[in-house]
């Protein structure tokens, strides 16, 4: 007999829990016993079990709105001061009467006051929607969360272990896993050092819990030494902004009038202030890390918002910049991927991503739309390489050219949409940035076909990246033959641009061959020597690493932080390989090479933590690992040195080679002599 299965003797107002999740409005409550149509003709039970949840504005909505009636009220009895507007707009309503009953009115959003600089209001900050946890499935249970795990058995911030992640096969968590697997489950007592490990306080805050916040740029000598760090540091490697044209803007005002271009040059400011040494990009002087943040919280909510408009060039830089910024924090980072594929799929919205939507005659704005398209996808696909996740878009799924090989002092403002004038060509060998960005395009599409191969979910994967092994490397060889001289790597070189281009592009390159090999360094039997292929990677990389920290630490972005983290890893499986099968410990002779270059790994995320804590995370863990029994095991090898009384010396000295800071590694002793 069909009934309710509902306890309540009331008679319900609302839908049946069938016709909810089918999202019907259905006719129980009309009915004499409560039961549906549906469920009548369907003689299952009309149950009721989940009640009605009446649906009220998000609060955090609510007192955006408040703030705006302030605000405007404000102005105007700035405009027409002791002029009652009661007549037209009626009487004054109490704050937080709606839900006096039901809530206490937050009172820290309230009597906020207005910045001392000249500020530039936006709209409301929309809910923030994005969840706290961040976990994708995998197959393997022991991909789950190695980095996190690590942190949980040493102390570190228990907030940190309410979102565990899930690295796939191609990420550095399972490369780790190698390591962990050749002995005993690592105990690394207390190794993880607070400051880079838990979650700084300025980024706890929600952005709900946050006072409405006011566009409110650095001062004039701040704003203008930040611009100059960006296009000198970061834009040469993604020139998705034309520094002419964005300066002629800032001249105009533009930032007076569109809201929009105030949050670009404010996330501008935020990505430079990573470089900067000026203490006034930080939120207090002992947070080294925030640097940048001030400038990039004013802007949260416009940057994810969502609005059914069109969006235009301004929109996707605004996007691309903020997941560069939220790439070096330690609670954004996983959103910085989601906002990369929302950028992707605005570029299918208007057409970005084919051909036919470009105009037959090349102009300046045509190319920022490609620019910034293809810096989305590279993006994407770097960071897919290193969590292991789907590419959101792939090649198949976009015909666009890659941008022209002109760089931006080619380009005549006057009219940003005509062709750029002839006599201002130079030839392409001197068109230095943008060589490098379309060599470093096509090095990405490599690393897509690595993932595709060897790292899908495919039961035939294997079978299949066996065979395409030989193809890709092919690929990547010609791919390296056909690089400018200005990319081929050169350490004795003082141009300060060809080390940056080529160092970056090079990282990228072993980032792709050990890639390409880590599924069969242990599989000997295929005939592949892909364990020293890699290691020969990771060794190189290493010498590089020495080059440029004789340099500037500007030299160094964020996106080689995890590909130093490979390096050494790779160094370290290469090092318990030989240990094992030469049976001699850690600190013999023939291994000295091995932790020489194992040094410059963690020298060079020594420097990097100053400005980005995922860099002193990743120093945390190598170190361990150095310390760790897997690679100070003991050996019956009778010729194998003990060591001696200077290398303790050395080692209770703190002395660290390269000049870098001290490490504290006992397996570093006998390199204190220096190279």
């Amino acid at each position: 007999m069909v009934g309710t299965s509902s306890t309540s003797s009331c008679k319900p107002t609302h839908a049946c829990d069938a016709c909810r999740r089918r999202k019907s409005k259905g006719n129980g409550p009309e009915s004499v016993d409560s039961v549906c149509t549906l469920c009548r003709n369907s003689r299952q039970a009309c149950t009721y079990f989940y009640p009605a949840h009446r649906r009220w504005a998000p609060v955090a909505y609510v007192h955006n709105l408040e703030d705006r009636i302030e605000a405007a009220e404000r102005v105007l009895q700035q405009r027409f001061p002791g002029v009652d507007f009661t007549s037209e707009l009626g009487p004054v309503i109490p704050k937080d009467s709606w839900m006096r009953s039901k809530a206490t009115p937050d009172t820290s959003r309230r009597n906020l006051t207005p910045p001392k600089h000249p500020f530039i209001p936006y709209g409301p900050r929309q809910p923030h929607l994005i969840s706290e946890e961040y976990d994708e499935m995998s197959d393997d249970p022991e991909d789950l969360a190695a980095f996190t795990s690590l942190a949980n058995q040493n102390g570190a911030s228990s907030s940190l272990r309410k979102a565990p992640t899930t690295y796939a096969e191609s990420s550095n968590a399972s490369l780790l896993r190698l390591l962990r697997s050749k002995n005993t489950p690592l105990e690394l007592p207390g190794f993880a050092r607070h400051e880079f490990w838990n979650i700084p306080i300025f980024e706890s805050i929600h952005p709900a819990q946050r006072p409405m916040c006011y566009f409110e740029l650095p001062p004039p000598d701040l704003l203008a030494n930040l611009i100059d760090i960006f296009f000198t540091t970061i834009a040469i490697y993604g020139p998705f902004l034309h520094r002419g044209l964005l300066e002629q803007q800032l001249a105009d005002g533009l930032h007076y009038e569109d809201c929009r271009y105030t949050a670009l040059l404010l996330l501008i400011c935020a990505n430079a202030a990573r470089h900067s040494n000026d203490t006034r990009v930080l939120m207090s002087q002992d947070q080294r890390h925030s640097a940048g943040w001030h400038y990039y919280a004013q802007v949260e909510g416009l940057v994810t918002r969502t609005e059914p408009v069109l969006p235009d060039v301004l929109d996707l830089q605004i996007i691309m910049l903020a997941a560069s910024y939220l790439t070096s924090t330690v609670t954004s980072s996983p959103l910085s991927r989601l906002l990369i594929s929302h950028g992707l799929r605005l570029c299918q919205l208007v057409g970005a991503h084919r051909k036919c939507a470009y105009s037959a005659t090349p102009n300046l704005m045509d190319e920022l739309w490609k620019r910034v398209f293809w810096s989305l996808v590279a993006f994407d696909r770097f960071g897919s390489a290193l969590t292991g996740q789907r590419c959101s878009i792939l090649d198949e799924d976009s015909d666009v050219d890659f941008p022209m090989i002109v760089d931006d002092d080619c380009w005549d403002l006057a009219d940003v949409e005509n062709k750029y004038p002839q006599s201002h060509l130079q030839r392409v060998e001197q068109q230095r940035d943008m060589v490098f960005f379309v060599a470093y395009l096509k090095l990405t599409q490599i690393t897509a076909y690595i993932l595709r191969s060897l790292y899908s979910l495919s039961t035939f994967k294997f079978v299949k990246g066996v065979s395409s092994v030989a193809e890709i490397d092919s690929a990547l060889n010609q791919w390296y033959e056909e690089l400018t001289e200005h990319l081929h790597w050169d350490p004795h070189t003082d141009d300060i641009k060809r080390i940056a281009h080529s160092g970056l592009i090079h990282c990228l390159f072993y980032q792709a061959q050990m890639l390409l090999h880590r599924p069969f360094m242990f599989q000997s039997k295929l005939g592949l020597p892909s364990l020293t292929i890699c290691t020969n990677a990771a060794q190189s990389h290493s010498r590089m690493l020495e080059v440029q920290a004789r340099h500037s630490e500007r030299l160094w972005l964020q996106v080689q932080i995890p590909v130093i983290l490979q390096s050494g890893i790779v160094l370290m499986i290469d090092l318990w390989h030989k240990m094992r099968a030469s049976n001699r410990p850690s600190d013999h002779p023939q291994f000295v090479e091995h932790w020489h270059n194992i040094a410059a790994c963690i020298n060079a995320l020594t420097v990097l933590e100053k400005s980005w804590p995922r860099a002193g995370k990743f120093a945390d863990v190598l170190r361990d690992l150095s310390n760790s029994d897997i690679l100070q095991g003991d050996s019956s090898d009778a010729s194998a040195p003990a060591s001696t009384s200077s290398q303790k010396a050395s080692l209770d000295q703190g002395t660290m080679v390269y000049g870098f800071d001290t490490l504290n590694l006992p397996i570093f002793s006998h390199l204190s002599s220096g190279p």
